[in-house]
Formats: structure tokens, sequence, C-alpha cells
């Protein structure tokens, strides 16, 4: 999916805005009150209100460009002020411009962010009250992506605290301010990332010529101001200090226009689903629903899937005797895009097989029908049925299979495969995949964590979701320690004779992860690695995933929340503990975590702890039937 066109937009008076948008600009920052309006204010008696505005307080009006229009607040306001008159007459006056902006039309107002630290709950609070008597307009808080001072997340935490005093509010977003000097650290930038990012705001101070004279950004911002492309933001182009210079040419425009258009090629899996970025999804039941016609056709898509799938059989087929006839079965064939992985590799492989299709979906056992008249030459045994109920009179030499999930083991791959083992070739049956391994680490995403709260449903935080994670930050360090494994499974797997009621496929892990950096943990994202044939594996884990099977986009990780956000500081340990848990019927996994501090003894000092979501299954499982 190509990137959407930039929005760019400066500065402008209410004379001025026909002309920027002639000049290429997309919108215009527009003050909506005047100085007049400050000097009234300052001259009020501390009992008195500022009811109306008056003609000369007012810098706009609504206009025929109203949906290109952002409203700009008065600078001079401090919600967070020392003096406790002007933060009463900054919250009053910015909550009439709110009004006001919200009466003409508007969509977005900016305000300027907090400056005292101390005072953050005082700002937090007049922000909540102006989101709730407000309810279609969002407001954009400024922070500078930097805070100038040793502790580099400053400015996070105070968003981060605005935020979380204002609920989360979807209409609560970020300006993010790029000053012309800045070079924070990509931890930083990382962070701000899994922000709400509306806008990103530069000066024009910014800018320096290129050898041409042309204005360009610094190759420093640049990089910066490359990452956050991907999030679609309006661009700002703001400064109080030169407001002219910004508006006195459209070269500006035309260079970030230029920023957006000359970006590196997205991943394939963009390509292929940016639409679904940040879209949560309920795992698949194959088990106990038929698929739709629609799911197949997008995992057929993956044209890197199946090159692996097939070199894994043409690997295993030439590892058999050339005179001999191998049996073939895909279990779970689908539409029968493993069957033609199958059929290409034993032509690659000059040996002969007998080629064996299973599947329990009567709607795509119509299309194997079909596809065995027309593409197969009626070569293909075709077996309708659940694979755990096969019993034929021959046994398998090679069993294929697709059955991982976004976690491997998630969609029941194991339950599947322990039930038609049996008819694997007792000596030298080979399964692909035959092994594959779940891994996990913390995440900070506000989006995600968003988004699952606004289903208003009781079972939300109980389940695991399948996304195309965005807007997403790690909370680990960028090391070898950053995502754990969980658990692994094996095929064939000869424990299933020692257990009942699949207690075999039961499994628990705890991980530990440091956090170097504060953040705030909003669950989990999961990830696998399989193993199909000896050295053929595929991997959606990002530290591998490049060398075993890049460009594959079949499997999106998943996300596994937690219900209350829970602070993490830096230099804290956090540890998660995961359980895959079955009763037969039913398979659920259940999950918590908790952080310490930990002391130069050794030592642990517990700070907090979550509840263990999905409980006994209560809330989300996955039928074996």
């Amino acid at each position: 999916m190509a990137s959407k066109v930039p929005t760019v937009g400066i500065c402008s008076s209410k004379e001025a805005i026909y002309l920027s948008l002639q000049e290429g600009y997309d919108f215009v920052g527009v003050r909506l009150s005047t100085d007049a309006l400050k000097q009234r204010v300052e001259s009020l008696e501390p009992f008195e209100n500022v009811q109306e505005f008056l003609d000369s307080e007012i810098d706009y009006h609504p206009e025929e460009h109203v949906n290109k229009v952002v409203g700009l607040t008065s600078e001079w306001i401090e919600l967070d002020s020392n003096n406790a008159l002007i933060a009463q007459r900054s919250e009053e006056i910015l909550m009439k411009e709110v009004s006001f902006a919200s009466y003409c039309g508007l969509a977005s107002v900016v305000c300027n962010g907090p400056k005292i630290a101390d005072n953050i709950m005082q700002y937090a609070r007049s922000c909540s009250m102006i989101l709730d008597s407000s309810f279609n307009i969002n407001l954009l808080l400024q922070f500078p992506i930097e805070s100038g001072n040793e502790d580099l997340f400053e400015n996070w935490k105070m968003w981060n605290l605005v935020r979380t005093a204002c609920k989360y509010n979807p209409r609560l977003q970020l300006a993010l301010e790029l000053p012309p000097s800045c070079s924070p650290p990509i931890e930083l930038v990382n962070r701000w990332y899994a922000e709400p990012i509306d806008m990103i705001t530069l000066s024009c101070m910014a800018f320096v010529p290129n050898p041409t004279g042309y204005p360009v950004l610094s190759r420093k911002l640049r990089a910066i101001f490359s990452l956050y492309i991907r999030k679609n933001p309006k661009v700002f182009l703001r400064d109080s200090d030169f407001p002219d210079k910004i508006g006195e040419s459209p070269d500006y425009s035309i260079y970030m226009k230029h920023l957006f258009d000359t970006q590196p090629p997205a991943p394939l899996v963009e390509e292929f689903a940016g639409g679904y970025k940040d879209y949560l999804q309920i795992p698949l039941q194959p088990l106990s629903h038929n698929l739709e016609n629609i799911t197949y056709e997008i995992f057929e898509r993956d044209p890197v899937k199946y090159a692996q799938y097939e070199q894994a059989i043409f690997s295993a087929l030439n590892d058999r005797d050339e005179a001999s006839v191998t049996r073939i079965a895909v279990v779970g064939a689908g539409r029968g895009p493993l069957v033609d992985c199958a059929l290409r590799a034993a032509i690659s492989s000059a040996r002969t097989v007998d080629m064996i299709a299973l599947e329990k979906n009567p709607n795509a056992f119509a299309m194997l029908l079909l596809r065995n008249r027309q593409d197969w030459a009626g070569k293909v045994s075709l077996v309708f049925g659940d694979m755990r109920e096969w019993n034929p009179d021959y046994k398998i030499d090679i069993l294929v299979s697709e059955l991982l999930g976004s976690m491997a083991d998630n969609e029941l791959s194991p339950e599947c495969l322990d039930g038609v083992q049996r008819v694997l070739n007792p000596h030298n049956g080979i399964s692909i995949p035959s092994s594959y391994t779940s891994y996990i680490t913390p995440i900070m995403s506000p989006k995600l964590w968003s988004e699952v709260r606004n289903m208003n449903d009781a079972s939300a935080f109980a389940r695991q979701y399948v996304v195309l994670m965005n807007s997403v930050d790690f909370l680990a360090p960028n090391d070898e320690f950053r995502f754990q494994p969980l658990w692994s499974f094996h095929h064939p797997n000869n424990e299933t004779k020692l257990f009942t009621k699949n207690q075999h496929n039961r499994r628990s892990a705890a991980a530990s992860f440091q956090a170097t950096n504060p953040g705030i943990l909003h669950g989990f994202a999961g990830y696998f690695e399989a193993i199909l044939y000896k050295n053929i594996s595929l991997s959606t884990l990002p530290t591998t995933m490049e060398e075993k099977s890049p460009d594959m986009f079949s499997w999106f990780p998943m996300y596994i929340p937690i219900e209350k956000p829970m602070y993490i500081p830096e230099n804290s340990q956090l540890q998660v503990h995961l359980w895959r848990m079955t009763d037969g019927v039913r398979v659920w996994f259940e999950w918590s975590a908790n952080t310490y501090l930990i002391l130069r003894n050794g030592s642990q000092i517990h700070l907090s702890s979550t509840e263990i979501h999905n409980a006994s299954g209560r809330g989300f499982s996955c039928l074996m039937n």
C-alpha cells in the first residue's frame, strides 16, 4: 500500500489563508484570538470573568476552507503556572477558545504543552475538563521531542501523566516538535513513535540552504522525520520568532512533499497489508469454524512461505531412495497451495509421489475437487474429513501442514498433528513442520491498548489479537534479550501415549526482561520460529526473519493485552508468566506480569503486579472440536 499524500501546513493570518493554500500548502494554522484578549485579561479584577469575546479579540471567523484550518490557541496561556490566578485565567480562556473553534467547525486546535513538571497534574486536570466539555474537536498538545536536561524522557513522562489523567482520550493527541538542533537517542525517537502523533511541527530555523539555495532539513532531522513519515502526520511549519520566513515561498512545502515521495519502498508486508496497521483481529479457530474463501486467498498471496515449504518438501524427497514411491499427505489442504508445492517439488527432485490431500471444510473441499479435475489431472487422492479421525489402510511418508498461528501453537497445531501422526510411517515418517517455538516481548502501545478497551467487551482483555503492529515501542533493550522463548512443540510427538485429555500439550513459562528506560506496559507481542525440515525455517521474529524467511507476511504478530497499564521505571525488571492450558475440550492461555526494582546487592523490591488474565479460560478459549 503506497504512502498517503503528505499534508503540509504553515502559520497564517485570516487574510493570508487563500494565498497560503494557493502556494501549495494543504492547511493553515490560524490564531483564534488577538493580543487584545490578553490585554483585557491582564486588566481584569481577580473575580471578574471573560463572558464573551469582543470583536477586536477575535482573529478568525468560519470560512469556506474551514476543513483546511487548524486553530492555534493563545501562546500566553499557562495552565501549569505557579500563579494560581494565571492558571485559572489560562484555563478559562483556553476553554472559550476551544469552544469557539468547535463552533467554527474546526477539527483540531493546538495548545502549548506544559513547562513545569511539578504542576503537571494541574495542567492535566484542565485538559481533562476541556475534553469533557467539547465532544467533537481534537486537542493537540505541543511537546518538544527532547527535554533539554539530563532526563531525556522528562517530556515524555509529562505527556504520559497528562494522557493517563485524561483516560487515554482518543481526542487528546500529539503535536510533536522537532527543534532545529535536536539530536535525540533512538530510544527516545522510538518512544514517541508509539504515541498518537497527529502533527509534526518544525521551525523555519530547522532548514538549511542546499548548494542551490533551496531550504532542506539537516541530515539528523531528515532521518528522524523519515521514521515519523510512516505515521502519516500533518507537517506544520510554525515559528513564532520568524513567522514570515516560512511563508515567503512555497519551497518549504515542495521540499517536505519531496521527502514523502522519495522515501525507500515500504516493507513487503506493508505493501500487502498497510491498511491493517494496528487493526486488531481475533485469531482463527480452524477446528471449530470453517474458513471463508477470502481467508484462504489472503494466505495464498505469500510467495515466501510457500517457497520455503516447497524447498522443505524438495529436500525431504531428495533424502529418500530414488526408486521408491513417496506417499505425501497435505492435511488441512484448504484450496491446495501446499499440494502445488509438493507436486512441483516432486518434479524438481525427480521423485515419484503418491499425492493425498485431506480437508474438513466442505466448501474448500469443493474447490479441491475442481482443482483436481482442472489443474492436477486427477492425480491427487482427495479425502474429506477431520485429520484426527483419518484412518487409512496405508502409512504416510511425508505429512505436510500449515496449521501455525501467530504464536505457532495458538491455532491448535499440536492437537491437530497429535491426532493425525498415527498415519505416519513409524520408521522414517517426516512431519513438515517438524517443530516450532513461541517467543514474547513486552511492548508499549497506547493505540493497541485503547483499541481493546474501546471494544466495551467484558472479555476484551482476556483475548489475544493478531495485528500488524505499527504504533509500538519495545520496552526491553535492543539486544539479544529483547525476545524470549516460551516453549516448543516437536512432531511427531511420542508423548501423546503417556497422557490423557491433552495434558502433554500444557505448557508454562516465565520470562524476565530488563527495562533500561521508563515506559508503560500495555501488553506483550508474540512471535514464532518454525523448522520445516532440517535447516529450512519460517520466522516472524524480527531478529531472525530476514535470515530465515525474508519478506514473509502470512503471519502478523500476536498482541496479548493487560487490562491495567503498568508503569515501568527505568532500570527495573519485568517478569511475565504465561500458561498454555487445556482440559481436553478447550485450549486457552493465561498470563500475568510483575515488576521489580533490582538493588545492587541483587535483592528485589516488588513494585507492581497484574491479575492473572483469562483465568480458567473464562474469557476466551479455542475449542478442540
